[in-house]
């Protein structure tokens, strides 16, 4: 087995070197002092001829970015030919089939990094369910961090979020396994991380021009193939036969498991011409879901969308609904609450998704060229190091100069991937089966901290940040430390500095390539002299601990970040939390409203989002109400005794209320709980009895300021309340995500305030992002509702269960401007979904419950 390198020696599942890339080096006439050494003498010749060179400032590229771009360069770092793919990487000569990138096979050795622990988002940890550096992350197989709602990262359909999946999909490009020795049958598939080539390229389901493939006579990966027990205890072993299936389609790759060791390296699929970018093949799932993204609405579908396909000739009429329902016989009084029937399913129109054709760039046949003065000018050489053995004790292989630098003069530069410190922590999982379960339920244990992802000694950080930094360009990660005589610093590009005053939740959401840093020599470095830098005394003092500790028969692993220099990281990334919370509330007047915005930077996190102020008093005085008429006793038969089952209903009487006026007849429904534990029943008026009462109450309390206030915040003409309901819950295991309201041209509402809290209970509402990746929780407040408008996705909070009689009620109103278009759009989003709103009121002459001036015939006062 080869000497690990500091970085190295750890306990995981496997580490696997692939030879990438090289290029042999000319030797030029040197222009010297008589004095210099000969490696010297070549190093100024070489510097001499790159300082010739202006480096010009475009959009993508900065003054300081004076790259060595010797005439031997073979590959650049540049702006990508594919609009929207930030960069990518360009042969700056011609390549003939089968040649291998940079033309030799020992020159360069590049790494792929396991990433063991797939519980890394929301729902598990954080609020976010897709982090963007795990777009750059090469999964074990397919949907390994998506296809499951049991696992970390869901997957998310392309055509209704605006969340780009990145690599998630790219399982079918390669498989990395763990190997003993060379021949030896492969153990478990890991997910990995490779940061150089194969990370910086781009894919083009149509250009793909690159392969990977392995030594066809030594039977295994070129490079150093090694194997560390893992101490985990953690089984990754994958029986999935479906995994056979995987591979490339096409003439270099087979479908078969003993074939993925018996071809050649990294290079050409076909001749390909310099200045040519090249792509290599991200996996048939990836182009697929790009392809979707593409052929469905990148956007939600707007109200004129659904106007085109709708037939609204197809909805059900009051009375239709109320005779398929065959309702009469299901009006029963107080006490018979144990009679209740199954509701039929959904009548009338159905839900047609809108698709909206968008063509891919026409590029033609061949993939688009740069010149190399572009190149030169525009990118950056990532040719100019090579991997070898380290002359340092117990460094294992370290990065080397093929030219030599002088002073100043930039060795290598860097793309970062940004991610949070807490990425690199692997928890215990915790796996529970409830009473009624079938199948366990995965949470983690923040307490435990089994291990730490080993990319986390690949990564600059500062201890008092949140922040750590990953670079991805070749060679960089085998620079090994030198806390004496570093021959090389890490600087900042300047395109990175206007990122300094940003939030380090800001910076994380970045795309991985947006922050860059070079490596810049401190003083000149000779031809095929290594390059180090110096990793801090954090780190040093933490790897001496390490040196003890195994000393001492320990064999703890190795996890510890590299140091940034002091200064290195601005103050303002500097202890700050990176959990995102909502902006502190204010006190609201009836009618006020208060946008809900992120506490880091003021932001509103999705559309219409607001706090909504009622009057004071609101929240008692309509539980007292709701109380009279039966709905509060009716929810604690329903939630306590459980006697419906899920998705049963029924009708019931309600007693009459505080004035002796007549409150009409109820429907009550428990919400589907087949799946999962959910004890969660709906109830809303049944009759226009019910309806008008209830409404009446509700104005009566005031209720008139806040539609006032809503509608002049909003701009609107008039506002109708067309839906009116309760909810309550003792127990949610999970809950299902939806919107309420949508496609009605943002001139409709949720409104939900609370009638009955359980006291020291969490935030009760998960409100979802517009792009669907971040989830915050919000906690009810009594005289306060929440606010959502079109596409706001929400969902109940998940609690373990209330003891004795404590629940929960909520009421549910929605509110919108009525006009002839958004009546039809109103009828149907309920048509046939639940007996209530009554398709009556989306009919002319419209009952106004506000309209702008606020006159009192359209007041809700008056019902």
């Amino acid at each position: 087995m080869p000497v690990l390198s500091f970085r190295h020696l750890c306990c995981l599942t496997a580490a696997i070197l692939l030879i990438l890339s090289s290029t042999t080096a000319t030797t030029d006439v040197p222009v010297c002092e008589a004095t210099d050494a000969p490696e010297i003498c070549m190093a100024k010749a070489t510097a001499a001829k790159v300082r010739q060179q202006e480096s010009i400032s475009t959009p993508t590229a900065s003054k300081q970015d004076k790259e060595s771009h010797p005439p031997e360069c073979s590959l650049y770092f540049a702006p990508s030919t594919i609009p929207n793919a930030g960069w990518g990487i360009f042969t700056a000569k011609e390549l003939k089939r089968d040649e291998l990138l940079g033309g030799s096979l020992e020159a360069a050795a590049d790494l792929i990094l396991p990433i063991m622990d797939s519980y890394k988002t929301y729902p598990y940890r954080g609020n976010q369910r897709f982090l963007p550096w795990l777009a750059y992350v090469w999964p074990s197989k397919s949907g390994e961090f998506y296809g499951s709602t049991k696992r970390a990262f869901p997957e998310i359909e392309a055509g209704q979020f605006k969340v780009d999946e990145g690599l998630s999909n790219a399982g079918d490009l390669i498989r990395f396994y763990d190997m003993t020795e060379y021949g030896n049958p492969k153990l478990p598939r890991i997910n990995a991380i490779t940061p150089g080539l194969a990370l910086q390229m781009n894919s083009h389901e149509e250009w793909d021009n690159v392969f990977f493939e392995y030594d066809h006579e030594k039977g295994h990966p070129y490079g150093q193939v090694f194997m560390v027990e893992d101490q985990l205890g953690i089984d990754y072993h994958d029986d999935d036969e479906e995994d056979d299936e995987s591979g490339f389609n096409g003439n270099h790759f087979s479908h078969e498991r003993r074939s993925w060791y018996s071809h050649k390296g990294l290079g050409a699929l076909r001749d390909i011409e310099a200045g040519s970018e090249l792509f290599l093949h991200y996996g048939d799932k990836y182009h697929k879901h790009l392809e979707k993204q593409r052929t469905t609405a990148k956007d939600f579908p707007t109200l004129d969308d659904y106007m085109e396909v709708l037939d609204f000739s197809q909805l059900n009429t009051e009375f239709d609904k109320r005779w398929l329902l065959n309702t009469t016989s299901m009006t029963l009084r107080n006490d018979e609450n144990a009679s209740f029937a199954v509701r039929e399913p959904k009548l009338g129109a159905k839900f047609r998704k809108v698709e909206e054709h968008i063509e891919p760039p026409d590029y033609g046949t061949d993939p688009p060229k740069r010149d190399l003065k572009w190149l030169q000018e525009h990118g950056v050489c990532v040719d100019q190091l090579f991997a070898a053995e380290s002359e340092i004790e117990e460094a294992g292989k370290g990065a080397f100069a093929k030219y030599g630098f002088t002073k100043g003069e930039v060795v290598s530069h860097a793309p970062l991937l940004h991610l949070k410190r807490d990425d690199m922590n692997i928890y215990k999982v915790i796996e529970e089966i409830k009473p009624g379960q079938e199948e366990a339920t995965e949470r983690l244990d923040f307490d435990t901290i089994e291990a730490k992802e080993l990319m986390i000694n690949y990564c600059f950080g500062h201890k008092d940040s949140e922040i750590l930094l990953f670079p991805y360009s070749p060679m960089v990660n085998y620079i090994n430390h030198d806390g004496e005589n570093p021959n090389t610093a890490i600087r900042w590009t300047n395109i990175s500095k206007e990122y300094f005053a940003m939030h380090p939740i800001d910076v994380l959401e970045q795309h991985g390539g947006t922050l860059r840093m070079e490596y810049v020599a401190l003083r000149d470095i000779a031809p095929q002299e290594e390059i180090t830098i110096d990793y801090g005394s954090e780190w040093a003092e933490a790897w001496k601990k390490y040196q003890v500790a195994r000393m001492q028969g320990n064999e703890a692993s190795f996890r510890h970040e590299i140091r940034v220099p002091d200064g290195f990281y601005p103050d303002n990334w500097l202890n700050k939390s990176v959990t995102y919370e909502l902006a502190p509330n204010i006190d609201l007047k009836a009618g006020e409203l208060q946008p809900l915005v992120w506490k880091h930077n003021g932001k509103p996190f999705t559309r219409f989002a607001h706090r909504v102020g009622l009057p004071k008093g609101i929240s008692k005085r309509f539980l007292e109400y709701s109380t009279d008429i039966g709905v509060i006793p009716t929810y604690s038969k329903l939630l306590k005794n459980r006697i419906l089952d899920s998705d049963e209903w029924y009708v019931w009487n309600a007693t009459k209320n505080s004035t002796g006026e007549n409150a009409g007849q109820w429907f009550a429904q428990r919400y589907k709980s087949d799946v999962w534990h959910f004890n969660m029943h709906y109830i809303s008026a049944w009759d226009e009895t019910a309806r008008r009462n209830f409404l009446g109450e509700v104005g009566r309390a005031g209720f008139d300021d806040v539609l006032d206030g809503i509608g002049n915040y909003f701009g609107l003409d008039n506002m109708t309340c067309f839906h009116l309901s309760y909810m309550g819950v003792s127990e949610c295991e999970k809950s299902f995500t939806h919107t309420d309201v949508y496609a009605t041209g943002d001139v409709s509402y949720n409104m939900i305030w609370p009638l009955q809290l359980v006291e020291g209970s969490k935030p009760e509402l998960n409100l979802q992002s517009d792009d669907a990746n971040i989830v915050v929780a919000y906690k009810y407040e009594y005289d306060t509702a929440v606010l959502m408008g079109d596409w706001g996705y929400h969902y109940t909070s998940a609690i373990d269960g209330y003891t004795g009689d404590e629940m929960r009620v909520v009421v549910g109103m929605y509110c919108g401007q009525m006009d002839k278009r958004n009546a039809k759009m109103y009828a149907h989003l309920y048509d046939g979904e639940d007996p209530a709103p009554f398709l009556g009121q989306f009919e002319e002459p419209f009952e106004y419950h506000w309209s702008k001036g606020n006159p009192p015939e359209h007041r809700m006062s008056r019902l």
